[in-house]
């Protein structure tokens, strides 16, 4: 056998090269083409290697659709999904392949999403090996290069997001709500809690980029701090044992807040805005309190807002 010796057109594979072409190939969510470009080696050359090796590619060219426009032009539906992707989903580049990736426990609520997206392909039901008593989890990953562009251009959501996320680029605060309320549905908690010995409403929000979770803070006290009691300052946590850290809002101030999004025209999850134990927490506080629950000049400007763009030709409203 003859040996062949290292030029700038032949360059001998590394062992750390191997383990990443096994980890593409046998993947079996990318074809040879794709692999190359994220390899930087040709295609012939994979190939090649991999067969040398003993790597089986199992993938199968699918032939799946979906709407590469959806993303394209910010509106309270993409918004919506966009706060969902920024707290439960990501982005993945592989040379010039994008993949972006919902994962959340409500299967039917990612059937929403592929409904509205337009996409033809499947949903996938897995349950994490390290945590088999876990609830299983709905898995919808959709190539699209020009989601992945569009999603950074105008939400800030890149590769890599989870420390660096910070607030999307919209041009009005009714769009800034639909991401925010995307947002706690999929990184947020609604619930009553007790406190000091009297029930409340609180809504929680988490995450690891400090950015997002001020930009929200500051959205809510904007149009929402007239509602609250307590003037005590409202800072960030520190969540205990992980790399991150949360918000609340609690009281009539998050009351209010709820009963005027639970109607928001976007697929809002319903085990969160529909829950009968809040719904029936609101309307006692609403018979006990009639005037509080009074919009104030802010409020009441977002509500015009929303009624022109319910009105609008070109929106996309559920």
């Amino acid at each position: 056998m003859s040996f062949h010796p290292e030029t700038e057109s032949y360059k001998y594979w590394t062992q750390e090269e191997d383990f990443k072409l096994k980890e593409l190939v046998e993947s079996g969510r990318f074809n040879f083409k794709d692999i190359s470009k994220s390899m930087n080696r040709s295609t012939s050359s994979c190939q090649s290697h991999s067969s040398l090796l003993g790597y089986k590619n199992s993938f199968i060219k699918r032939i799946y659709s979906h709407n590469e426009n959806f993303f394209n032009s910010p509106d309270l539906l993409n918004s919506y999904w966009a706060g969902m992707i920024a707290a439960d989903g990501n982005v993945q580049w592989l040379g010039n392949c994008a993949t972006i990736r919902i994962e959340i426990c409500d299967i039917d609520h990612l059937e929403k999403f592929k409904s509205h997206v337009n996409f033809n392909g499947k949903i996938f039901i897995t349950t994490r090996e390290k945590r088999p008593n876990s609830m299983p989890t709905a898995r919808l990953a959709i190539n699209c290069r020009k989601w992945a562009k569009d999603l950074e251009t105008n939400f800030n959501i890149i590769e890599r997001k989870t420390k660096r996320l910070i607030p999307p680029n919209l041009n009005n605060d009714l769009l800034y709500f639909s991401f925010l309320l995307g947002y706690i549905d999929g990184d947020g908690t609604i619930h009553l809690a007790n406190r000091q010995g009297k029930q409340e409403l609180m809504i929680g929000i988490t995450s690891c980029s400090q950015s997002i979770l001020l930009y929200f803070k500051d959205l809510v006290t904007k149009y929402f701090q007239f509602y609250k009691l307590r003037q005590k300052h409202q800072s960030l946590h520190k969540v205990t044992n992980k790399n991150a850290y949360s918000i609340s809002f609690a009281g009539m101030q998050a009351l209010m807040f709820f009963d005027f999004f639970k109607d928001f025209p976007v697929p809002k999850l319903q085990r969160k805005w529909n829950n009968p134990k809040v719904l029936e927490f609101l309307a006692q506080k609403k018979l006990e309190y009639p005037n509080f629950f009074n919009l104030t000049p802010e409020l009441q400007s977002i509500q015009s807002q929303l009624l022109e763009y319910k009105l609008s030709s070109n929106s996309n409203v559920l």
